[in-house]
């Protein structure tokens, strides 16, 4: 099989960096898109004055510090198959038409849930991190009852390759409250004292 499907692979194995010249082709894209944006609008009414240059606009609007940007793929390496043979995701990972330049702070929200303004990360459902995990959990739960499944008719071996090829999670330790060590139910005997003769 020559084909890894998605979820079944750690994907820092087989990520690669995105060269300067995809970026730099991100990023005029981007601009490029703006630009041919404001002139529709430009087109259709809405500075018939002509006072607004669009591509000064364009790259006004667009920012330029490379340290706010993120490069995103789209869809998330973590969704997509890795082809063995041709050593590549499907799409491949550094097509720029498969990678967004967008904020720091978008980037955040779409990858692991923060969102812009908050001080730590309240939900990660919706993210690419958030429903990878889902996935895994489902799949873990799947294999769990499919080796219920092949250990009630007898097959064990099957049960035992279906639990091997799925990394199942630990299962939760019951939490029990620490039980405090009560004061003796017995009264003590109050100490005597001497009188000073």
């Amino acid at each position: 099989m020559t084909i890894l499907p998605a979820g079944s692979f750690k994907v820092s194995d087989y990520r690669k960096a995105i060269p300067g010249w995809v970026k730099l082709q991100v990023v005029l894209d981007r601009v490029s898109k703006i630009h041919d944006d404001l002139q529709h609008e430009l087109l259709n009414g809405a500075d018939p004055a002509g006072a607004i240059d669009p591509v000064f606009v364009a790259l006004r609007e667009f920012p330029v510090d490379a340290r706010k940007l993120r490069f995103d793929h789209r869809p998330a390496l973590l969704d997509r198959p890795y082809d063995l043979m041709a050593g590549d995701f499907i799409p491949p990972q550094n097509d720029q038409k498969h990678i967004e330049a967008i904020l720091a702070p978008d980037h955040d929200e779409r990858t692991f849930g923060r969102k812009a303004a908050a001080e730590r990360t309240v939900t990660t459902r919706g993210s690419d991190v958030g429903e990878a995990k889902r996935t895994r959990d489902i799949r873990a739960s799947e294999a769990m009852h499919d080796a219920k499944l092949a250990s009630k008719a007898g097959d064990y071996a099957k049960a035992a390759a279906i639990l091997a090829s799925v990394k199942v999670p630990r299962k939760k330790l019951n939490k029990r409250k620490i039980p405090s060590r009560p004061f003796p139910q017995t009264q003590r005997p109050f100490p005597t004292t001497r009188r000073a003769r």
